[in-house]
């Protein structure tokens, strides 16, 4: 044969294997475009939408309806966060897809505006065949701001057990803390002197959702409403009540001053019935120095200060409204704590005629939140008619020639 013959069939058996080694290897190429019938969409289904920033109170997600293999109805995630989300600008943690085979858009470390009127979309795309997609609407939601919780003291019934006739006393007046460290005062007061210490069984009514107590600004504890409990308020022990709302978040405390009405106790030389006095006949022109002309004790819970009358009334004698009696309540310290006993002073300087005079010397009794005492005077910010009584004393004498 031929030499020459052979060697062109020779080239072109080599040129036939080049031709048809391409035309597979080109082949081979395009199958990265012809898309994938194995794609499954129902794998990029979502089933939580975790956030970076706030943990959600709720989720709710409505899935994509698929049809052979195709999105026939977008999916739905309604997200609900706390009344006192901060910002809706907000990230999406993580996906439980494969991002092998879908990628998400916006993608997951993106920081989104979300809203709570408009949807926002995510696409779950196929990585190999972008007709492959599935589209969630995505809202949030703010939960319902709790409503405002009242926080009120509206009754605190106060039992003396050691008391024979077994006296209790309810809230005289409520009143704002000027100087405190709590929100309001709550004073009850006895109508008789009792034993400060060994109160009982509070029969407390309130609006809110807890109720504690402490004893001279210890930890709060829990009050047994159903039981009550015996608490020392005798002073200098304070006592304060905390109501709270149902979450702690909100709570109003208030502290308890019990007292009795009528504080200020006379010793035998005085009538305790009409509180009546007579002081000594006096000669027409001389003067009386009757300090210490009897003795009161200090009945109350709270230490009083030396005072004098806010007032003199039903003034009688021969000079017609002429008062000739000056009168002070006292102690050497000038403060008369519990249980202490103090002066009472009448001086006597004017004796113009002789005859009967006759007057009636009235204390108004405050609580100074300031001092922390009983106080007649002066009236300012921090002085309060806590609801005491008028304590009066009558004053009788007989000026002679």
């Amino acid at each position: 044969m031929n030499t020459k013959i052979l060697f062109f069939k020779f080239k072109s058996i080599q040129l036939l294997i080049v031709f048809t080694l391409l035309f597979f290897a080109c082949n081979d190429d395009d199958t990265s475009t012809i898309p994938n019938i194995n794609i499954d969409l129902e794998q990029a289904k979502l089933n939580d939408f975790p956030l970076e920033e706030i943990n959600y109170l709720d989720i709710n997600i409505k899935n994509p309806i698929i049809e052979n293999n195709k999105e026939i109805t977008k999916g739905e995630i309604i997200i609900k966060l706390p009344h006192n989300t901060n910002s809706l600008a907000l990230t999406l943690k993580s996906v439980n897809i494969n991002t092998s085979n879908f990628i998400i858009s916006p993608n997951v470390g993106t920081k989104i505006l979300f809203s709570e009127t408009e949807f926002v979309t995510y696409k779950i795309t196929s990585k190999t065949d972008s007709e492959k997609s599935l589209t969630y609407k995505i809202k949030i939601i703010l939960e319902e701001a709790p409503k405002e919780e009242a926080l009120h003291l509206i009754n605190f019934e106060l039992l003396d057990v050691n008391h024979s006739n077994k006296p209790y006393t309810n809230i005289d007046l409520t009143t704002k803390a000027t100087l405190q460290t709590v929100d309001s005062l709550a004073f009850c007061l006895f109508p008789v002197p009792v034993n400060y210490s060994k109160l009982t069984r509070p029969g407390i009514t309130y609006k809110g959702s807890k109720i504690e107590y402490r004893v001279n600004n210890n930890d709060f504890k829990e009050y047994p409403i159903t039981t009550g409990a015996e608490i020392d308020f005798s002073y200098p022990n304070t006592v304060d009540f905390k109501i709270s709302n149902a979450d702690n978040s909100k709570f109003k405390t208030y502290r308890i001053i019990v007292d009795t009405e009528y504080p200020i106790v006379f010793s035998d030389q005085i009538n305790p019935i009409s509180n009546n006095i007579t002081v000594p006949n006096l000669k027409i022109g001389n003067t009386y120095n009757g300090v210490g002309i009897a003795t009161w004790t200090n009945m109350g819970n709270y230490p009083m200060s030396n005072m004098s009358p806010n007032e003199y009334t039903n003034t009688t004698g021969p000079v017609s409204n002429l008062n000739i009696f000056t009168t002070t309540l006292s102690s050497t310290g000038g403060t008369i704590n519990p249980g202490e006993e103090g002066t009472l002073n009448i001086v006597i300087t004017n004796t113009p005629l002789i005859g009967v005079y006759k007057s009636t010397a009235e204390f108004h009794l405050n609580f100074n939140q300031n001092t922390w005492k009983i106080v007649n005077s002066p009236i300012d910010d921090y002085i309060l008619n806590a609801g005491y009584k008028k304590f009066h004393l009558n004053i009788e004498g007989t000026i002679t020639n």
